[in-house]
């Protein structure tokens, strides 16, 4: 336990703390980024087949499809970001005061 204790070990344990926590804010914005393309795309889905005049029914039925297919993109995707990420975002090991 002394051996722990020393202080260039504890700064070895502080240095690799911060590097986790640096690598999970950024897989946090990846995964911010990814639930914003996914809600971006369902709703220019939602646009295309709002923009389609009702006597173009296949093109509408295939922009439908498309646009359904983008909500359960979008749904998927905040459904792994709650998941997911809360235990990937836990700091390990918890921080601790500087001993000098």
């Amino acid at each position: 336990m002394i051996e722990a204790l020393q202080p260039d070990r504890i700064d070895l344990a502080l240095a690799a703390h911060e590097q986790m926590n640096g690598e999970n804010r950024l897989l946090e914005r990846q995964w911010a980024l990814n639930r914003e393309k996914a809600h971006y795309e369902a709703e220019r889905a939602r646009r295309q087949y709002d923009a389609v005049e009702s006597e173009k029914r296949l093109v509408a039925r295939s922009l439908e499809t498309l646009w359904e297919e983008k909500i359960r993109e979008a749904d998927a995707s905040n459904r792994i970001t709650r998941g997911g990420m809360s235990s990937r975002l836990t700091p390990w090991p918890p921080p601790r005061e500087r001993v000098s």
